[in-house]
């Protein structure tokens, strides 16, 4: 009867931190499974600190990565659980057991909020979504997983579309859904279409007209930027901030950059925040990608990391990097690769005054 976390036995739950234990309260059967694990003979446990715990109990008694919480109607990692304050906790903690006071579950509402956290119904909402953009029945979003919804819940609520009507969105849908091999390659083109195609100098070119004219341009950016996909592959994982960075810069120091997650981001990003403007020359496009790739990873060795946040599947991981007077959005994979997800500068209000 052995149970033990970086070498420290554990005999019985109080040993464990406040949080960790209130997760384990989450999971159905992780607390009943932990007293059995304590005093059952048979058990011989070890794990490498908390997290890995949590990860493995719910795994081990559910063969499901997600924790399903039935009266919040929510699903989430134990460990985008083990991120969250305290006193959310006990919100879902009350929640779950059955408490059912008016105020506790506006407070906690609020608190999912705040965290970005989105309950299966406020996912579900993405079919009418797709429904009414005309894409609905596309086999693409016949099987979709937590992080495809969240993708599409994302696309739904941005302003990305805010000034193209209904006849334009369509037309970005039905694009998207042809250039897209993964639902979130379909949120991406869909932005990408209304920034070249919706958004163009020729607003009243008819609708082939536009779709030739995001396609043109795509076809133009993919070529040049396949070499441009290289990811830091870490070797750990959390990792504090200074250890992110540092990896990062002995990256760079071997004459590397960190690159793009993929084709459909790359093309994004160049449209959105790279100055790619329907250059047709191979040598301009190359410059630009260059230029933003360059400043990009200029700010990786400068900054300094001001936010940092678990996606709800528990596995993804984003962070902030910063100066004065420009931010990069970096991804960490599940696979723990690390991408450049956006590079630009700060809103204007946000720039500091000049000393």
């Amino acid at each position: 009867m052995t149970v033990s976390i970086s070498g420290r036995l554990i005999e019985r739950a109080a040993q464990l931190s406040d949080r960790a234990r209130m997760v384990l309260g989450l999971i159905d059967g992780g607390q009943p499974w932990l007293a059995w694990a304590c005093t059952s003979p048979m058990a011989h446990y070890h794990f490498v600190d908390e997290l890995t715990l949590l990860a493995e109990v719910q795994k081990g008694l559910h063969s499901a990565s997600l924790v399903f919480l039935p009266r919040a109607g929510l699903s989430i990692s134990p460990l985008k659980l083990m991120s969250l304050e305290t006193d959310t906790l006990r919100l879902l903690a009350r929640g779950e057991s059955g408490d059912t006071i008016e105020r506790h579950a506006a407070e906690l509402g609020h608190a999912l909020q705040t965290d970005q956290l989105l309950t299966n119904d406020q996912l579900a909402s993405t079919n009418g979504f797709l429904e009414s953009l005309g894409v609905g029945q596309a086999t693409l979003f016949k099987l979709q997983d937590l992080n495809d919804r969240l993708a599409l819940f994302t696309l739904m609520s941005s302003r990305s579309d805010a000034v193209a009507g209904p006849a334009l969105q369509a037309e970005a849908a039905a694009f998207a859904v042809q250039q897209a091999r993964t639902v979130a390659q379909f949120c991406d083109y869909y932005q990408f279409f209304l920034l070249t195609a919706g958004t163009s100098d020729v607003p009243h070119a008819d609708p082939a007209v536009r779709a030739q004219m995001a396609e043109a341009a795509l076809y133009r950016l993919l070529p040049l930027i396949f070499g441009r996909l290289d990811g830091l592959q870490l070797s750990a994982s959390p990792l504090q901030d200074r250890e992110l960075m540092s990896a990062i810069r002995q990256w760079q120091a071997g004459g590397r950059s960190v690159g793009f997650p993929n084709v459909s981001q790359a093309a994004l990003q160049m449209v959105a925040h790279g100055g790619y403007r329907g250059e047709e020359s191979p040598a301009a496009i190359v410059r630009l990608v260059d230029a933003y790739l360059g400043q990009a990873n200029a700010l990786l060795v400068r900054g300094s990391i001001t936010a940092q946040s678990v996606g709800q599947d528990g596995a993804s991981l984003r962070y902030t990097v910063e100066d004065a007077t420009h931010q990069a959005q970096l991804e960490v994979s599940p696979e723990r690769m690390v991408y450049l997800r956006s590079f630009a500068p700060l809103p204007p209000a946000a720039v500091p005054p000049a000393d």
